[in-house]
């Protein structure tokens, strides 16, 4: 019998052995399932929704003017930009280019030139705490974590700050364009584009759930309002999975910035408008990658990335010798219910253990984080925000890495370093010659501003039970999977 026994017991264990694994394997394939589901949904809302940069003509009324006669009269057409909801394109306005603009000064009618680089698509997102009768909904506003840091207006800017300049869109009359408000249609629209709060998100918080549901109750006088929104954010609760979109643009459009710290001479002005007209009616290429999030519970909250110029990495103006930025999370308050993107620097390792990728060694890379020149709660909360499964992606490749192993190698848990899932090589981190990052980076020599890279990451929920003003991420990470396609849109699609 006790033989028997023990034949019993052995056999108990390694049933008892299938059961997780069972698990484990259940929950991937259903996640999966759901990761193909999510990015399909984001796709098809998307598709009906972008549109590239472009123009229209629009009529300019006498009551368009000051003082206008009665009855109104149609005046002209104007040719203006009105179409554009993905960052990194090129943003022309042709009528800026115009009367009473200097010659010199045409090129800003590019109010951005078109780049490469990852940009995060504008969604709406839900306050975890609002004191409004229905649910708070804010715009998430990823571009404002994107500024380099350059002077207004200077053609050496490669996103999207010259929407901001008060010559060009202003909510008031203005000679240069007419008294026109900035249309509401683009990615930086709105009601007031002059302040961050004025961008209109492409895609609904309830759109961009899965499965999606339905707008709340907007109206609190209408008979059972408040049923219906007991009722809606009963629904809203149960929606554990959602999806986000970052994109870039293939390959550039339209006329390059000039260097920096180059004048602009009248003929690269006439060159810049001229390229930037012709540009204007070709079909663009954009890398999406639609992101599948997950939260682990109802209760788990996120924290926004506080936008502050000088909490922003910058990987456009690069001094070794100055401080390096200390990322900063918004207060308490701006918390959200669904995961948001970061916009964070590590560092990749040093030549010698970079390969070309002829010569791989097949060895997985091992990054730091945070860059070494940042320490104390900053640090803690950068090592926190990459647990083990953290799948992240570099601002100017687009390359998806995920974290296979975080290994901290200090006492304070301020630093840490990530064995990635792959090899790097030097051609994932060698920037081609002319990029602003690095205008003096030599091919195949991989310098410590190509090595200080900037990724975007969807953090971990953050436990605010904990005192202090630096949020503590605290879970594993929100992010399913990743699906990578390709969209081509055109100004007459």
């Amino acid at each position: 019998m006790m033989i028997a026994i023990v034949i019993l017991g052995l056999g108990l264990v390694m049933v008892a052995t299938i059961f997780p694994v069972a698990w484990d394997r259940a929950r991937t394939l259903s996640e999966y399932t759901m990761e193909q589901s999510a990015a399909a949904g984001a796709q098809t809302t998307l598709a009906s929704l972008l549109r590239p940069a472009s123009h229209s003509l629009i009529e300019i009324r006498s009551d368009d003017v000051p003082a206008p006669p009665p009855p109104p009269r149609v005046l002209n057409e104007e040719l203006r930009l009105t179409g554009g909801s993905l960052a990194g394109d090129m943003f022309f306005d042709p009528t800026l280019a115009g009367p009473p603009t200097l010659p010199l000064d045409r090129y800003l009618a590019i109010l951005a030139f078109s780049d490469t680089s990852m940009h995060a698509l504008n969604m709406e997102n839900i306050l975890f705490i609002s004191t409004l009768p229905t649910v708070a909904t804010v715009a998430e506003n990823p571009w404002d974590l994107e500024d380099p840091g350059n002077p207004p207006g200077t053609p050496t800017q490669i996103v999207q700050d010259r929407f901001l300049i008060t010559a060009n869109y202003p909510n008031a009359i203005n000679p240069r364009n007419k008294g026109k408000p900035f249309p509401d249609r683009l990615f930086y629209g709105g009601d007031n584009c002059m302040t961050p709060q004025g961008g209109t998100p492409q895609v609904r918080a309830w759109q961009r759930l899965y499965p999606p549901m339905t707008a709340p109750p907007a109206d609190p006088a209408a008979p059972g309002y408040s049923d219906q929104l007991n009722q809606w954010n009963e629904k809203l609760a149960t929606r554990r999975f959602c999806w986000a979109v970052l994109h870039r643009l293939r390959s550039q459009v339209g006329p390059r910035p000039l260097a920096s710290g180059a004048p602009v001479l009248l003929a690269d002005s006439e060159r810049m408008v001229r390229e930037a007209a012709a540009a204007m009616g070709t079909t663009r290429t954009f890398d999406m990658y639609y992101v599948t999030l997950r939260r682990s519970k109802p209760t788990n909250r996120y924290a926004r990335q506080d936008p502050t110029a000088a909490l922003i990495p910058n990987p456009f103006v690069f001094d070794p010798d100055a401080e390096q930025v200390q990322p900063a999370a918004l207060a308490a308050a701006r918390d959200v219910m669904f995961p948001v993107a970061w916009r964070v620097q590590m560092e990749f390792p040093l030549l010698p253990p970079l390969q070309p990728a002829a010569t791989r060694t097949g060895i997985p890379t091992e990054v730091t984080v945070p860059p070494a020149n940042i320490n104390g709660e900053t640090a803690r909360m950068l090592v926190q925000m990459f647990p083990a499964g953290t799948q992240f992606i570099d601002e100017i490749t687009g390359n998806i890495y995920r974290v296979a192993k975080r290994r901290i190698v200090d006492n304070v848990g301020e630093q840490s370093v990530l064995t990635l899932d792959r090899e790097i090589v030097v051609e994932d981190l060698d920037l081609p010659p002319g990029d602003p990052r690095c205008p003096a980076c030599l091919p195949d020599v991989i310098e410590y501003v190509e090595r200080l890279r900037t990724v975007w990451v969807f953090p971990p929920p953050v436990d605010r039970s904990q005192p202090g003003d630096v949020p503590t991420f605290d879970g594993p990470s929100p992010v399913v999977g990743i699906e990578v396609g390709s969209l081509s849109i055109s100004p007459s699609s």
